[in-house]
């Protein structure tokens, strides 16, 4: 006779697996065996579906198991922090620069209107790396100012360098003293330039403000009569130039003048001589020795006559 099923084994003391039918030891029948099934592990396994969603592991009061509850088609927030974390930065920006001069001038007294002009001096293509900008000042000094070429600006003492946005109306619009640094350059540009025909639009402004003053009014005085001067000068050395090139003429024509008479002279002189009789040729007395002179010279000796 067959004992009932009980969960452990009546001989042995050990539990009886779910998948017997019958122990051999105590002889005991399972009314309700699991069947199992036969797993080929030599297979491969089929392939599961990939679903892009935020899924959440929730229970259930029944005895299946838990299930997994589907939120939507595709959560878009976790998609787009995806997004932005496999798509990469470009490593440098193709950027133009304009540089300003900015000149502001100062009147005489506080009713003068100021003199305001704003000159194009250079415009450079350049590309920067896109590193962290710390500090708006050196990335204007070791960037931008580093890539002017050789224009004809001559630095100042007192010229300030400063960030613009763009020019309207002759006018700088200077960038927003809330610009802070700590951030890439690719955001830096992003936020505060423009960006047309594949390159950002940087402005560098050159601001010189110049004040009138009692120093710079003799300075400048000064300069204009040092430069009447020297044109005086200049003018005065032409003049004695000019008038010793014509006192020279002067001289030349008086020696030509002066050797036109006395060839006319000559020339009437020695007309006249052609013209006059020639004057009696005078015959020189041919001398004859005498005795006297004979004896007086036989007195010397023989070396005389």
């Amino acid at each position: 006779m067959a004992l009932p099923w009980t969960n452990y084994c009546s001989a042995t003391g050990r539990p009886h697996p779910a998948h017997y039918q019958r122990c051999p030891t105590c002889q005991a029948v399972n009314p309700l065996p699991k069947q199992t099934t036969h797993v080929d592990l030599t297979a491969s396994p089929e392939p599961q579906p990939v679903q892009s969603g935020l899924y959440i592991q929730t229970t259930s009061s029944s005895s299946i198991g838990p299930r997994t509850a589907v939120f939507g088609r595709e959560n878009v927030r976790q998609n787009a922090f995806l997004r932005k974390k496999t798509s990469k930065d470009p490593a440098s920006m193709k950027t133009i620069i304009h540089f300003y001069l900015y000149k502001v001038q100062e009147g005489k007294s506080e009713d003068d209107i100021p003199v305001i002009t704003c000159t194009l001096l250079e415009q450079v293509q350049t590309y920067i790396d896109n590193y962290v900008l710390h500090n708006l000042d050196d990335f204007l000094r070791d960037e931008l100012l580093s890539s002017m070429t050789g224009c004809t600006y001559v630095r100042s003492f007192d010229d300030q360098f400063r960030l613009s946005t763009g020019i309207v109306q002759k006018q700088p619009v200077f960038l927003s003293p809330t610009a802070r640094g700590n951030v890439k350059v690719l955001d830096f540009l992003k936020k505060w330039f423009s960006y047309s025909h594949g390159s950002y639009q940087i402005y560098v402004i050159i601001q010189r403000r110049t004040v009138p003053s009692s120093t710079t009014d003799k300075a400048e005085e000064t300069k204009v009569k040092e430069e009447k001067k020297i044109k005086r000068e200049i003018i005065e050395k032409e003049e004695s130039v000019v008038q010793e090139g014509s006192a020279v003429r002067e001289d030349q024509d008086d020696l030509d003048a002066l050797d036109a008479e006395i060839e006319a002279l000559d020339a009437s002189l020695k007309h006249q001589l052609s013209q006059s009789p020639s004057p009696p040729h005078h015959t020189r007395k041919r001398y004859v020795t005498g005795e006297d002179d004979k004896n007086r010279a036989a007195g010397y000796g023989p070396s005389g006559l």
